[in-house]
């Protein structure tokens, strides 16, 4: 590696390391304030977002040059299109493979982008773990590729790699006298597509619902003529290849706000606010290697010295959700902020619910899998009575030795985690039980600080979220853009000029 892609890859893995804040915020090459989202991307992703708002072009009142498809979803199409059945142009490609595995290219479906080679960036799969692919499905570039129980979910594409896929996949061969398989593609990535996949499908429950090819086969699509569709896949390619990229730059925007995020929480609670122009804090060994040092005055103490009681919740007894009955608070029900959601909700038996009701501030925390997530419950600000599941554990401060509210943050931060992940019982998840949380390291700073901490990040991380918020809506409507435009074009509610 050359030395610039070197310094290149080094900056990019300690991006958004504590060593490269200054006090309490990041610092750019030039030393000066950065923060995700506050720099030229960001202004040229707005440009993005401006150019790619298309005015919609509305049919003419009278539908002029238009008819109706007789097909709900795709509704009217230009008087040159026509509807067929998918089967008629395209077969199903029976061939399957009895070469070894190191002498064939195995492939996935990347649901919504197309079909790539297993453990490839774009799969996001970390490899097959078969020990053979005798008999899997061969396939050629340009066929289409169908995951058979989750085609209702949108699992459908193109490849454009010769390879084998798995047997939970159908392979179709295009006729290229009658499609052009890109348009077929883009046309197969609509949400149309996917309720007739339902439609036509069968089974017992939604993960396994099938849809086999003598019912695929049966769903209508348009047709417009071979040149027109060649102009829409053109065209798409371009506007999609757009949006792609802004919704990539959006992404990482996001990715890096809650980067930014998680290492200015980690810094505050382990070396305290240190603002821009006042003098450095004398330091000491912490003796914990995960928190490194921290500020002269401050203790590191086990969690259980700090607390007034720890306890594992509920075990899973939950019922249809009543108001008149207690919430069952569960892993699925705190978001990412640390609030509770309010949907999905689930009740508590009383007579269960009696032995762990959520009656004083308690910080719950994640025992099982979801590591690391966690919320500060207030009973005082909640609008009904929760019990917790036995999937959290719930941690009342000795309010005399730790602010609530400091040891949520702490929990939310890097520290935490790399303890958790040397701690953790590995059985089919990973495991944290309450027992164990009382020997956590957590750092002690004096109360008063502890609440100048919590107050600091509150305003902080509040800022954050709204920022990272905005690009989630900015996120949603790009797809929903994509997936109009897409639409769009391939039942010619709009036309690509010759």
């Amino acid at each position: 590696m050359s030395k610039k892609n070197q310094n290149y890859t080094n900056r990019k893995q300690n991006r958004f390391q504590p060593e490269r804040m200054r006090g309490n915020v990041f610092v750019n090459n030039s030393g000066k304030q950065w923060l995700p989202g506050e720099n030229g991307r960001a202004a040229k992703v707005e440009r993005l977002l401006r150019g790619v708002k298309e005015k919609k072009k509305e049919i003419a009142g009278n539908m002029a040059g238009y008819k109706d498809s007789g097909i709900e979803w795709i509704g009217a199409i230009p008087e040159g299109w026509d509807i067929i059945r998918i089967g008629y142009a395209f077969c199903l490609r029976s061939e399957k493979n009895y070469l070894p595995k190191d002498k064939v290219q195995l492939l996935s479906l990347y649901t919504g982008v197309g079909v790539f080679p297993t453990g490839s960036e774009n799969t996001k799969a970390s490899g097959n773990h078969a020990q053979t692919v005798i008999g899997y499905k061969i396939v050629h570039k340009n066929d289409i590729v169908v995951n058979i129980i989750l085609a209702w979910m949108g699992a459908i594409g193109e490849s454009n790699y010769d390879g084998v896929v798995s047997p939970a996949y159908d392979v179709y061969i295009p006729d290229l006298l009658k499609i052009v398989p890109h348009y077929a593609h883009y046309v197969f990535r609509t949400d149309g597509i996917a309720g007739e996949c339902f439609k036509y499908g069968r089974g017992i429950m939604l993960m396994r619902w099938r849809t086999y090819s003598s019912e695929f086969k049966q769903i209508k699509i348009p047709f417009p003529p071979l040149p027109e569709q060649q102009r829409i896949a053109d065209f798409l390619d371009t506007k999609c290849g757009i949006l792609d990229r802004t919704i990539d730059a959006v992404s990482r925007q996001i990715e890096d706000l809650e980067k930014y995020k998680k290492a200015l929480i980690t810094k505050t609670v382990t070396k305290g606010i240190c603002k821009k122009g006042e003098a450095k804090r004398k330091m000491k060994d912490s003796g914990v290697e995960w928190i490194g040092d921290v500020p002269e005055e401050w203790s590191v103490k086990r969690l259980k010295y700090v607390l007034a009681s720890i306890r594992n919740g509920a075990p899973a007894a939950a019922v249809e959700y009543s108001s008149e009955l207690p919430r069952y608070v569960r892993i699925t029900d705190i978001d990412d902020n640390g609030r509770l959601k309010e949907t999905g909700k689930q009740s508590l038996p009383e007579d269960i619910a009696k032995r762990y009701m959520l009656d004083k501030e308690a910080v719950l925390i994640a025992s099982v899998g979801s590591l690391g997530k966690t919320m500060l419950f207030n009973p005082d600000t909640e609008k009904e009575k929760c019990a917790f599941a036995g999937y959290l554990i719930e941690a009342v401060t000795n309010p005399e030795a730790m602010n609530s509210k400091f040891l949520f943050y702490f929990i939310k931060s890097n520290a935490y985690m790399d303890w958790a992940n040397r701690n953790f019982v590995q059985t089919t998840i990973q495991n944290l039980s309450a027992g164990r949380h009382k020997n956590l390291p957590v750092t002690v700073p004096p109360l008063a600080e502890q609440q100048q901490i919590a107050d600091y990040l509150d305003e902080k991380c509040k800022n954050i979220d709204n920022r990272v918020q905005k690009r989630r809506q900015q996120l949603e409507w790009l797809k929903e853009y994509k997936k109009s435009l897409i639409f769009d074009y391939v039942t010619g509610k709009k036309r690509v000029e010759e």
